[in-house]
């Protein structure tokens, strides 16, 4: 009810504006000269950045990690590659749910926008109400929501990067007495002011807790990556030995691609392709590795449970991904004179 409610009282106001899109609206402004002068402005609707929060409420999105922009990859594979959505598909799925009779027909098209990851309850107003009020760029007239939800670098790769290492964090369940001792490690190394902002160059806060991300801004989460090697050592010995390797390599690779992302130096073509195109596979890589151990480990529990009181515990479904992971070696090149070797990343056995 509050869904509709609001977007009632959007589509109010965007009809008034869609109507001043074809007439313009009569302004009197001032130029340089500090003049009065008489003006016909045409209103257009342009990029809004929202968290993840505001585009489930605002735009219809199922979750925190749908786009408008992509389709979601099918499976937690890292080779899996996402489409761009089609909005006339979309628009399409939203009419068959709202005026077809057939309870099959909505069924199917319910379950194919939520795999394109949009609620069918909750449909944004916005295509409805605006046509000549939205912006249509070259090439990508057939968007869902036309030049108006837009994602930064902040919250496409520093707030998902972090929320991801956090959940293989929160995954591995530690237990109580290392959790303490890392997170002790990680405050006592922000109160030795090591690290700074290269912009102002101030020293990073300081950071109490590795395994929730409760008052941290998107810079403290970025730090947060950055410090967790010096937290859990170029070993990481807290760690359990099936989640070390994969979880170090994970820590390599989102360094890698945060720094390439900020622009502090030119990068070729070459450099571009080996921290992208293999990076992120290689990130993505041992992150499903480290998912699919996590996975294995519950599923072991719930049939232990299972096998000592198989009434009050139900047999648990067996996870259908298993590990296919293999010790690769492999070398970043950073640049023409400069090679930077990782030993023992994961890589996917590719068949």
């Amino acid at each position: 009810m509050k869904h509709f409610i609001r977007q009632q009282c959007i589509a109010a106001i965007l009809k008034v504006l869609e109507r001043a899109a074809c007439t313009g609206v009569r302004c009197t402004l001032k130029t340089r000269s500090n003049l009065p002068a008489h003006m016909i402005l045409m209103p257009r609707l342009i990029a809004m950045n929202l968290d993840s929060p505001d585009a489930r409420m605002y735009f219809g999105l199922l979750n925190k990690s749908c786009c408008s922009k992509c389709n979601r990859r099918k499976g937690r594979s890292a080779f899996r590659v996402g489409k761009v959505q089609s909005g006339s598909v979309v628009q399409c799925l939203y009419g068959i749910i709202e005026n077809c009779k057939d309870p099959d027909m909505v069924l199917l098209a319910s379950q194919k926008l939520q795999r394109l990851g949009f609620n069918p309850r909750r449909r944004c107003l916005l295509t409805l109400v605006c046509d000549r009020f939205l912006i249509r760029r070259p090439n990508h007239e057939d968007e869902v929501f036309p030049s108006v939800d837009f994602r930064d670098r902040m919250h496409a790769l520093y707030i998902f990067l972090h929320r991801k290492i956090v959940e293989c964090l929160v995954g591995m369940k530690l237990s109580k007495c290392t959790r303490q001792v890392l997170d002790r490690r990680l405050t006592a190394i922000g109160m030795m002011r090591f690290f700074h902002d290269p912009a102002t160059g101030k020293s990073t806060r300081v950071l109490r807790s590795m395994f929730t991300d409760a008052n941290m801004s998107a810079t403290d989460k970025v730090t947060l990556i950055f410090v967790l090697p010096h937290a859990f050592g170029h070993r990481a010995l807290d760690l359990p030995q099936q989640y070390r390797e994969p979880f170090l390599t994970m820590i390599a690779y989102a360094q890698i691609i945060l720094i390439a992302v900020r622009g502090r130096r030119a990068y070729n073509v070459r450099e571009l392709r080996e921290i992208f195109d293999v990076g992120w596979i290689m990130l993505f890589g041992a992150m499903e590795t480290i998912l699919s151990q996590i996975h294995a480990v519950n599923y072991e529990k719930k049939m232990k449970k299972h096998r000592k009181d198989p009434r009050k515990n139900k047999m648990p479904k067996p996870y259908s991904r298993p590990p296919r992971f293999v010790p690769l070696s492999y070398k970043i090149v950073l640049c023409n004179d400069i090679v930077m070797s990782q030993e023992m990343v994961y890589c996917r056995h590719l068949r």
